[in-house]
């Protein structure tokens, strides 16, 4: 059992490490490339980026009515801000002709792109301190639905209104392009979040976990590699790291995926099992009826041979009684022979 669970560790491992190659091995050509997508090929990223999450949000809250589990509470919740996050991104550069677009340029808004990246460490770093607070107090369900969607709801407003109100992000909008300070600080706190995913330790045995830190993992590189290097909007890099955005959404989706599936195994192996334990305690009653009703019969057969015994010890002792009254009778008939025979040798 030990061996298979190092095994296991040991293949999740491997996982990740060619994860990290893949991704290097994208950087190299991406960095060597002078390829530029088009605007329509943006929107196409833009659209994707915008309505995954979505799903992951729809389907991580399915999850949570069917098991209750706060981790996915925190997690649909989350996704359901990256996707308005998303959203308001897609509003400004969706259309080249669009009047906020023109309006967010040269503003701080011009870094929504960035937004729901930022956003996604932080929901993962409180679902961790959720996760965190129920188990070292080893009980489910230690925080209200409404205080965990509050507080995401609050995380995501707070995020917003920092990147718009604080000018230190302003200034540093013109020291470098597209926001790339941000994308540095963004790769800093999904490193955070890697590390407090990989301290829980779950990601060795929760196919959820695996897929989260695989998503993490590429969001990272994403951020460190190919957004902050990225020098102009539509270049190769840039392309590339929206790319492995989107992918890293798609694994957190088959995580979702996976997990619904061990679920509901999980809930058939329970059914399962409780109609075999119906099954049996069914048989058991059957049996024990039968038991019953065998024993009642032999009851009433011993009450029989009972009677009958005790009609049979009467019927003894009254022929004992007339054996006894007809010995004594016997035995008075021979003293009165005796004593007439003693009479005539008298005579």
């Amino acid at each position: 059992m030990k061996n298979y669970k190092n095994n296991h560790i040991l293949s999740r491992a491997f996982f990740y490490i060619f994860l990290v190659i893949f991704i290097f091995i994208v950087f190299y050509f991406s960095l060597n490339s002078s390829y530029y997508i088009n605007f329509n090929q943006y929107n196409i990223l833009l659209a994707f980026s915008t309505f995954i999450p979505l799903l992951i949000g729809v389907f991580s809250l399915a999850q949570y009515f069917a098991t209750k589990d706060d981790q996915l509470l925190v997690l649909g919740s989350g996704f359901i801000i990256v996707f308005f996050l998303e959203i308001i991104h897609f509003l400004i550069y969706g259309d080249p002709n669009s009047n906020i677009r023109q309006v967010a340029l040269g503003s701080p808004s011009q870094w929504t792109n960035v937004f729901s990246s930022l956003f996604l460490p932080l929901m993962v770093i409180y679902g961790w301190w959720v996760w965190h607070r129920e188990h070292r107090f080893n009980k489910k369900g230690l925080f209200a639905p409404p205080k965990i969607i509050i507080s995401i709801t609050s995380i995501g407003v707070i995020l917003w209104l920092t990147l718009i109100v604080f000018p230190i992000f302003q200034l540093s909008f013109y020291r470098y392009s597209d926001g790339n300070y941000l994308h540095l600080i963004n790769a800093f706190l999904i490193f955070i979040s890697i590390i407090l995913i990989f301290i829980k330790k779950e990601w060795a045995n929760l196919s959820l976990d695996k897929w989260i830190l695989a998503g993490l993992i590429m969001m990272f590189f994403a951020q460190i590699l190919f957004f902050s290097n990225s020098l102009v909007q539509f270049d190769a890099l840039f392309s590339a790291g929206y790319t492995i955005k989107i992918v890293s959404y798609m694994m957190f989706m088959i995580g979702l995926i996976i997990n619904m599936h061990q679920t509901i195994k999980s809930a058939e192996e329970n059914r399962q099992i409780l109609e075999k334990e119906n099954i049996e305690l069914r048989n058991t009653r059957e049996t024990s009826i039968v038991l019953k009703i065998m024993a009642e019969k032999n009851k009433r057969n011993i009450e029989k041979a009972l009677e009958e015994t005790q009609k049979s010890k009467k019927e003894l002792e009254q022929m004992n009684e007339i054996m006894v009254d007809r010995e004594l009778k016997m035995m008075e008939l021979k003293s009165e022979i005796t004593k007439l025979k003693k009479a005539q040798g008298l005579k």
